[in-house]
């Protein structure tokens, strides 16, 4: 018998496979472009979020003070703190209170309807602090619920919080109150505040709003709304009714106005 014929065994040597430096360094790279476009693609969406949230809500209120004037045929007042010189306080207003409209308790309290009678207003602090002779209270206002009619509605709850303010140039002292906010707060110890008046990157719009009125760093963080009826400089004859948002090292203004 012939011998059977056996098949060469096939020896396979594998090389180990390792990154050179030059490859590493190239994947590194590529991780920090993508990294670097998340980080913008997310602060982009931010940046619209924030925007679109105000501008929904500017679209709200401006509605509510329409419907405001329909009832009563003129518009929510201003803060006119120099009746002689109509000078006028757009930040600190009682927009709130004439839009959510107001039971005045035998305390001689205005209660807005949404807030609990331990966060009513007295009537003579309100008239001290929104009134300079130019109102003698709230105009939507009444001793019954029933007579009171709320324009904040819609099935959205409207953004507010109290204020407490440590001096108000109308009132001989503090002064408190509750305003409509803005869904964006201010930020605190912004860089560009921070800086002389002389550098050309100091910006004064960047201190919040309430900072002539109080040091308290919760306080600072709000962001009311600003109205101006007394004298508009964006629609004449009608209202100016705007938010100012700081988005990282961006000031914006969104207003119920057209830009030229």
């Amino acid at each position: 018998m012939r011998p059977l014929k056996t098949s060469p065994v096939l020896r396979v040597t594998r090389r180990r496979s390792a990154f050179t430096l030059v490859e590493l360094l190239t994947v590194i790279v590529i991780i920090g472009i993508l990294a670097g476009l998340t980080v913008g693609v997310a602060g982009i969406a931010s940046r619209r979020s924030k925007v679109t949230r105000t501008q929904a809500e500017l679209a709200r209120l401006d509605l509510a003070i329409r419907d405001y004037k329909a009832r009563f045929g003129f518009y929510p007042p201003d803060n006119v703190i120099n009746p002689n010189n109509l000078t006028q306080d757009p930040v600190v207003n009682q927009l709130y209170y004439e839009l959510s409209g107001a039971v005045l308790l035998p305390s001689l309290q205005y209660q807005a309807l949404p807030d609990a009678p331990n966060e009513a207003i007295s009537r003579a602090g309100y008239i001290a602090g929104f009134g300079n002779g130019n109102l003698s209270g709230v105009y939507n206002s009444s001793g019954s619920a029933a007579n009171v009619k709320g324009f904040l509605t819609g099935g959205r709850s409207t953004q507010t919080k109290y204020v407490g303010l440590t001096t108000y140039p109308p009132t001989a002292g503090g002064f408190g109150y509750k305003a409509l906010v803005v869904p964006v707060d201010w930020p605190l110890d912004h860089w560009k505040t921070q800086l002389p008046n002389t550098d050309p990157n100091y910006d004064a719009r960047l201190f919040p709003p309430l900072s002539p009125y109080t040091t308290d760093p919760a306080t600072l963080r709000i962001n009311p709304w600003r109205y101006n009826i007394t004298n508009p400089t964006n629609n004449s004859g009608e209202f100016d009714l705007w938010a100012d948002i700081v988005v990282g090292n961006d000031f914006i203004t969104i207003g119920n106005w057209k830009d030229e």
